[in-house]
């Protein structure tokens, strides 16, 4: 009755989609001299924020790690005990905000 109305300011809305793709080449090598596994990723996106990486011992639940700028591109883990298994993942954060999906589990025997 009041004859109120409003205008959109934009005229389309823009969808981005929930995850970016994982991280495809995410590898493990153990160093039973240094004692420490080094983790080694490569990302083809270039709009990456930071990288989160995950970690499981045995049939534990995966937890943070560490996370690590976007131009970080491997990481050394030391706090290691003999006779274990160990299960490693990782997932990048873009600027945009949107995750990537968690990459491939790569497991090591120390």
């Amino acid at each position: 009755d009041a004859k109120n109305s409003s205008y959109a300011n934009s005229p389309f809305v823009l969808f981005q989609p929930a995850f970016s793709p994982k991280i495809k080449m995410f590898k493990a090598t153990v160093n039973l001299e240094k004692r420490n596994v080094l983790l080694n990723w490569k990302n083809d996106n270039n709009n990456v924020y930071n990288y989160t990486l995950y970690k499981a011992k045995g049939d534990e639940p995966l937890r943070v790690l560490k996370t690590l700028d976007a131009k970080t591109t491997s990481f050394t883990d030391a706090e290691l005990y003999p006779n274990n298994q160990y299960r490693y993942t990782i997932k990048a954060t873009l600027n945009s905000g949107t995750e990537s999906k968690m990459s491939d589990v790569v497991e090591v025997s120390f």
